[in-house]
């Protein structure tokens, strides 16, 4: 599971976990460039792991749109 373990101003949910999208990647290389640490995987992890929960938990019953670039972790194909 994705965890933010710092303290920061955020409130906690009831669960103990903290109500906030934050999340810190190791970086795997040192080229600077953050596109390079990213994958569909840790992406799509993100998003239903942390991005999904804390929205429904502060905009209950709202809709969401997301508007994402056509970054090559922003959709993943699966071979087979």
């Amino acid at each position: 599971m994705l965890k933010w373990t710092r303290k920061t101003p955020h409130p906690v949910r009831e669960d103990g976990d903290l109500l906030t999208c934050e999340t810190l990647l190791p970086a795997d290389t040192h080229t600077g460039e953050y596109h390079d640490n990213m994958s569909s995987e840790i992406f799509l992890k993100w998003v239903n792991e942390k991005l999904i929960p804390t929205f429904k938990a502060v905009y209950p019953g709202h809709p969401m749109c997301l508007v994402l670039d056509n970054a090559p972790y922003h959709h993943k194909r699966e071979l087979g």
